[in-house]
């Protein structure tokens, strides 16, 4: 009987170490994709990147060094109607930095071109026209203008 158990131990660790070394070279689990390679369009066809978490693409050269952003609609900048944020490289108009120009959603140009301090300064603006602009603020604005005047 001890010859029988000796060769079952051995058995039994033999599997586990090869399990263990199985699990080494495939994983546990895959992995899910975070980003995957996507085109504009079947016109310009410039390549890009979706981020499958935000839903944010990424052109990054669409010419000339301009790298566009489409924001998904749960990030800051979607949440705030931001379409795109294009960003040109630095010297690309004489002499300058590097500049961003946003676009909203519905508006038929962009705003000007703004450098990443006027930028900074903007984004909490438009959070609070924004939030201006909600139903319930609007209806407590209206109030107060009324006691204002």
């Amino acid at each position: 009987m001890s010859l029988v158990s000796k060769v079952t131990a051995n058995i039994a660790k033999v599997s586990t170490n090869a399990l263990k070394e199985a699990k080494k070279v495939v994983g546990k689990t895959p992995k899910v994709a975070q980003k995957v390679s996507i085109i504009s369009d079947d016109v310009t066809k410039i390549p890009g990147t979706l981020n499958l978490t935000t839903g944010t693409k990424t052109f990054k050269d669409i010419g000339a060094g301009i790298r566009v952003v489409q924001p998904g609609e749960g990030t800051k900048l979607g949440k705030l109607g931001i379409e795109s944020v294009t960003t040109y490289p630095k010297d690309f108009f004489i002499n300058s930095e590097v500049l961003h120009q946003l676009k909203f959603k519905g508006a038929k140009k962009p705003m000007p071109v703004m450098n990443a301090q006027e930028l900074k300064d903007f984004l909490p603006i438009a959070q609070k026209l924004q939030d201006a602009a909600k139903p319930l603020n609007k209806a407590l604005n209206t109030v107060k203008n009324m006691f204002n005047v």
